[in-house]
């Protein structure tokens, strides 16, 4: 049985010990990029740094931030992105890491699935370009997210057709 098969599926509440650096570094940039919208006026953290550091230039830094704007202003609920002293994984970032898995396993039907069961369809079709162009840009630095097999609940096909007939 290879390592990769024996890692559980990201949910909300998981540990952060459970993680590998990828995917840190993932949830600690979703964690500083929403910092300053949680406390406007209290300062913006510098949430691109880590990615600079990883070789990620500013148009893949740019689609990181258009993707996240686009999930926090069409999600239609309050995004479980926790603060940067929290030790568990929210359900919004186990959402991101879950698509940035999907789109660098190049399983784009199940990525299209997945952004189509957390937001509108419009802002899912409009979400996925940026989306793909950050988690290959984090595989192409050398951070590819380890394999983590689990489909989000409510989401047992990854066909959103198949989806809606059940």
């Amino acid at each position: 049985m290879s390592p990769a098969s024996t890692l559980p599926a990201y949910t909300a509440n998981m540990p952060l010990s459970e993680l590998h650096t990828a995917e840190l570094l993932v949830v600690a940039g979703a964690r500083l990029w929403i910092a300053p919208h949680r406390q406007p006026g209290s300062g913006r953290p510098a949430w691109c740094g880590g990615f600079s550091l990883v070789g990620m230039d500013t148009a893949d830094i740019a689609a990181f931030d258009r993707l996240l704007r686009i999930v926090a202003t069409a999600a239609g609920h309050p995004l479980d992105l926790r603060c940067r002293h929290n030790i568990r994984l929210g359900a919004d970032e186990a959402g991101l890491l879950r698509l940035v898995g999907l789109l660098q396993q190049d399983q784009r039907p199940a990525a299209r699935a997945m952004l189509g069961h957390w937001l509108p369809a419009t802002a899912a079709r409009v979400a996925f370009s940026p989306a793909l162009c950050f988690a290959t840009a984090l595989r192409d630095c050398g951070l590819p997210l380890p394999c983590r097999h689990g489909l989000p609940a409510g989401l047992a096909h990854p066909d959103r057709g198949l989806l809606l007939l059940h």
